[in-house]
């Protein structure tokens, strides 16, 4: 007798389902039974084959998965807005109009008007019909007479099936005057007041000033000390002749975290009195009312004998200004000026401001630090 027995691999069950296949179809679920442990006993044989086929196919998937953007926010808007922007207008153009001289400023938003609470008990009742729209108050601006400032409302009902309708006539309601005189502490936040601001930095914003309206953009970026020849400076063209004038100044001595700035940058508030060659008008000419644009300046080196301008924003937007911020690239400087560009139709620009990670000037909000001017421009 063998020590060993030989092992024998046959599976009763198998014979079960071959013999179940004859059987009365009483037997069904027998037959059922032995198919099913068939398909268990083969799928036990090729399951960690099939698992690491598997396995590939998904990572193979995920690497064919495209990234996916960020989701876009919707824009806070409501159906009623249309009729209700409609409805003031036309109420301001009627003949005579309800507001003389009035001007429509703009949306400021809406409400909603919430229906009363109803008890369960008015609910249970038969002759209980719950509302089929909505109530919405918008809120609008209008400016009337000496520069005075109205709110207007008016109702809009949103019909399920209908949709919006005006609900009765605006109203009229006078806003408090604000005070004219009133002055910030300072016009950037966390900044103290210079107050004179040196000979050479006034110097300095006179050469800007008269390069910005020069229309030239070469001039413009020389007098920034821009050495990239491929950065281009868009100048206003159009003025004839300007004056400038600076309102506020200050010195930057600290950024956000509390170190020290190394150099001496400072932001100054300038306001511009352009005489545009379309109109003709002079800016001596005391009987007209000459228009004003307000800058921010970065300027750097504001304590040495030659400071630069070197961006430039509206008021308001000094604390972000970056060196060479203005600067944009893919232009040709000829289109710029208004001549012939050779054949050439590229006229789209494009912000390099963050193509020079070097070139911030402290203290910007993220809190790094400056370069020297010398340092800035070898960067170029």
């Amino acid at each position: 007798m063998g020590l060993f027995k030989k092992k024998d691999d046959h599976d009763p069950f198998l014979d079960m389902a071959e013999e179940a296949a004859s059987l009365p179809r009483g037997d069904e679920d027998l037959v059922q039974q032995s198919k099913k442990y068939r398909r268990l006993r083969v799928a036990a044989q090729y399951s960690p084959v099939a698992a690491i086929v598997a396995a590939c196919a998904a990572f193979g998937s995920l690497a064919l998965i495209p990234e996916q953007p960020d989701p876009i926010e919707p824009t806070l808007t409501t159906e009623g807005k249309a009729v209700a922007v409609s409805e003031v207008q036309s109420w301001l153009a009627e003949k005579p109009s309800p507001l003389p001289q009035g001007k429509f400023l703009g949306w400021d938003g809406y409400t909603d008007v919430p229906f009363p609470e109803v008890s369960d008990e008015e609910k249970n009742k038969s002759s209980y019909e719950p509302p089929t729209y909505s109530v919405e108050r918008h809120h609008f601006s209008v400016e009337g007479p000496d520069n005075a400032l109205y709110r207007v409302d008016v109702q809009v009902a949103i019909d399920e099936s209908t949709g919006p309708h005006i609900i009765g006539d605006p109203s009229l309601m006078p806003r408090p005057i604000t005070e004219t005189d009133f002055q910030p502490d300072s016009s950037w936040p966390g900044m103290t007041d210079s107050g004179n601001v040196p000979d050479s930095v006034n110097t300095a914003i006179v050469s800007w000033q008269k390069a910005f309206v020069s229309g030239n953009s070469d001039e413009l970026r020389q007098i920034v000390g821009d050495q990239n020849e491929s950065h281009v400076y868009l100048p206003l063209a159009g003025v004839e002749s300007a004056e400038v004038e600076v309102t506020n100044s200050a010195f930057f001595t600290e950024n956000e975290d509390g170190d020290d700035v190394p150099g001496p940058t400072m932001l100054a508030r300038v306001e511009i009195t352009p005489t545009w060659a379309s109109t003709g008008a002079s800016a001596t000419d005391q009987t007209a009312q000459m228009p004003v644009l307000t800058y921010d300046l970065l300027i750097t080196d504001a304590q040495s004998g030659s400071p630069k301008v070197v961006a430039w924003g509206g008021p308001g937007e000094g604390q972000e200004l970056k060196k060479y911020g203005n600067a944009v690239t893919g232009m040709n400087d000829q289109i710029v000026r208004g001549e012939d560009a050779n054949g050439s139709d590229d006229t789209t620009g494009e912000d390099s401001s963050g193509d020079q990670p070097g070139d911030d000037v402290a203290p910007l909000p993220d809190g790094e630090d400056s370069a020297s001017d010398a340092d800035a421009d070898g960067n170029q």
